[in-house]
């Protein structure tokens, strides 16, 4: 299993890839275009359901990379309190 750091770089990795942004934008822009179509409430509010997820697990990348950001800040931030003493 990866170090929460590790985690972090590989979600920045991921969040900034041109592919994983074009895979997101077009699996929204299918899921606006299926719900557009749709006459009824309960397919539009399955769609809205997906189209929620797909941004739900970009806010969990960002978080992971967040987390991993602050963690190595810290530990940095440690380093040199320790080496200017």
């Amino acid at each position: 299993m990866l170090d929460p750091e590790t985690k972090g770089q590989r979600a920045d990795d991921i969040l900034g890839s041109d592919v994983f942004a074009e895979a997101v934008e077009g699996a929204k822009q299918r899921i606006k275009n299926e719900w557009a179509s749709q006459a009824s409430a309960e397919a539009r509010e399955r769609l809205w359901h997906r189209y929620q997820a797909v941004d739900e697990v970009v806010r969990e990348l960002r978080a992971i990379r967040d987390n991993g950001v602050k963690l190595r800040h810290d530990r940095e931030h440690r380093q040199r309190q320790e080496n200017s003493k």
